[in-house]
């Protein structure tokens, strides 16, 4: 990684000049959803939630972070990760 953090957001004017942002074009995804760091100390790597539409990892819920404490979430080596689960009834 080019950067210590990922951070995934919404596309959005004001994260265009960001190196670290990937940026999704869906109105599903938080500005900004998730933080993915590698942990150098656990030597692994980290994701925090911080939307209020679901985010998972591996099918278990992840609870909303504050962005100014995030609550880091260990990821295992081939975690799946869902950002949004937008789900609509028909």
């Amino acid at each position: 990684m080019k950067d210590k953090e990922i951070v995934i957001a919404r596309k959005d004017i004001d994260n265009i000049g960001y190196s670290n942002y990937l940026l999704i074009d869906s109105p599903y995804i938080s500005n900004p959803h998730i933080r993915i760091r590698y942990n150098d100390d656990l030597r692994c790597f980290q994701l925090a939630a911080f939307s209020r539409n679901e985010t998972r990892v591996n099918e278990k819920v992840i609870p909303k972070s504050d962005f100014t404490n995030p609550q880091w979430t260990n990821l295992s080596n081939n975690s799946q990760i869902l950002l949004t689960a937008y789900y609509t009834e028909i």
